[in-house]
Formats: structure tokens, sequence, C-alpha cells
């Protein structure tokens, strides 16, 4: 695996020189059989934790269905569900969802989304 590290870009930087096999909770176990506290579990899609069951049950479920369904492409069953969850809950005067999948695109939309409404 030494080769294949030294095969990767160097532009993304890393907290620690370690191979990680594996997560469970909160922990994150090493190559070498190493178990430690990762810190970074809230980011992205591991804010229950690696590997939480009612998790793994759902994408399980989902990817047998269908694994990427683009919004910019269609729309899909599990998007549509969620948005007549979610329009209820907002503030008085918002109806409208955007769905993204990163906060520049999230921004990048707010950004426009400014623009068109103040000209």
């Amino acid at each position: 695996m030494a080769s294949a590290k030294s095969s990767i870009t160097r532009g993304v930087g890393r907290m620690a020189d370690v191979i990680i096999t594996r997560g469970r909770g909160s922990y994150v176990e090493t190559s070498c059989g190493n178990r430690l506290l990762d810190f970074t579990t809230g980011i992205g899609v591991t804010s229950c934790g690696h590997s939480h069951p009612r998790v793994v049950e759902a994408a399980q479920k989902q990817c047998s269905e269908i694994v990427h369904a683009q919004v910019n492409i269609a729309y899909h069953d599990k998007m549509l569900e969620l948005t007549d969850i979610l329009i209820p809950s907002l503030p008085k005067g918002l109806d409208t969802i955007f769905y993204g999948t990163t906060g520049a695109e999230a921004v990048e939309n707010a950004v426009k989304m400014a623009r068109a409404y103040t000209g």
C-alpha cells in the first residue's frame, strides 16, 4: 500500500499517516489494529457514527432500489416524499426547497437566488 499512497496527490492534507480499515460508532480501526476515537464523525454522512445499524439498513434498502438519483436529471420519489415532510415546517413565507450535495453548491445557489430576488 505504500506505493499506492505515493500515487495519491498531496493536495489534500491528512492529519495522520495511518490506514483506516473500518469504523464502528465513534471509533475507527487502523491496519495495524489500533482503535482510535474519530473526532471527525460529525463530518458529512457520519453524524450517527460509523456503521450505525439503522443507517446501514436504510442504505442497503435504498441501494436495492436505486443508488444515485440525480436531482438535476429527474424527480425521484424519495426527494418528493422528503419535500412533503419539510415544507410544512418551513417559516411562513418560505415555500421552496433547494437540494444540493455540497456546501459550495448551497452557497453558490444562495448567491444566485439573492441576485434573482434583488435584481
